[in-house]
């Protein structure tokens, strides 16, 4: 009876000793990125433009759209660029993770990563940029936000979170060289609100030296096992 106890003990501790080098290999600290989601909540109002475009509301021409930055730079000091090169060749300042935009109308305008990362062409007037400041202890950044495909143009001005409660007001505007009530005299402008989300990274795959690491403390253990029999 104490053989057998002695080996079920023997057999515990081994058991012990292979999870928990499992969970010293396996376990790596929890990384995230900050979701960025920019709701409108205000009607699209126009300024007034030509004849056919009196000033007043504009049904229909809504933006939304979201960001993501790496958790890396959030909360802390940064100035963070990026453009498609109107004037210059493209840059890309880490920490820009993803990005896409949508306003709806008329004339839908929308954005995505490759758009603001792809050369521009100056000779059509096609314009996407990025330009943020962090603010030290604030999730949310400050700065502009803008996507222009040479005919319809909507700029985003993110205000400082001064309470830190990761929420900060936007105001927008939106023009298109098509006419209409948001046409070249007559700018549309709308606000809404953006709003910071932190969302874990999927879990990644165990790399090998982990393997062989669980390998090699699941035969020590079977080795005190023999040892004790």
């Amino acid at each position: 009876m104490s053989v057998i106890a002695s080996t079920a003990s023997a057999v515990s501790r081994a058991a012990c000793l292979v999870f928990g080098l499992g969970l010293a290999v396996v376990a790596a600290p929890a990384t995230a990125d900050v979701i960025y989601t920019f709701q409108q909540t205000t009607t699209t109002i126009s300024t007034g433009g030509p004849v056919w475009a009196p000033p007043g509301p504009v049904p229909g021409v809504v933006t939304s759209g979201s960001f993501t930055l790496e958790q890396s730079i959030v909360r802390s000091p940064y100035d963070l660029r990026v453009d498609s090169g109107f004037s210059s060749p493209p840059r890309r300042d880490p920490g820009l993770v993803d990005i896409s935009f949508l306003t709806t109308g008329p004339f839908p305008l929308t954005a995505d990563l490759s758009d603001f990362t792809t050369p521009s062409r100056p000779s059509i007037g096609d314009d996407y940029r990025i330009s943020l400041l962090g603010i030290a202890g604030s999730i949310i950044p400050s700065g502009e936000i803008r996507y222009n495909d040479s005919t319809s143009d909507t700029r985003l001005i993110i205000d400082p979170d001064l309470d830190r409660d990761g929420t900060t007001t936007v105001r927008g505007f939106y023009n298109t060289d098509n006419g209409g009530s948001c046409g070249w005299t007559g700018a549309c402008s709308f606000f809404g609100t953006l709003t910071a989300t932190m969302m874990p990274n999927a879990a990644t795959s165990v790399p090998e030296p982990a393997s062989l690491a669980l390998f090699g403390a699941g035969l020590f253990g079977l080795g005190l096992v023999r040892r004790r029999r």
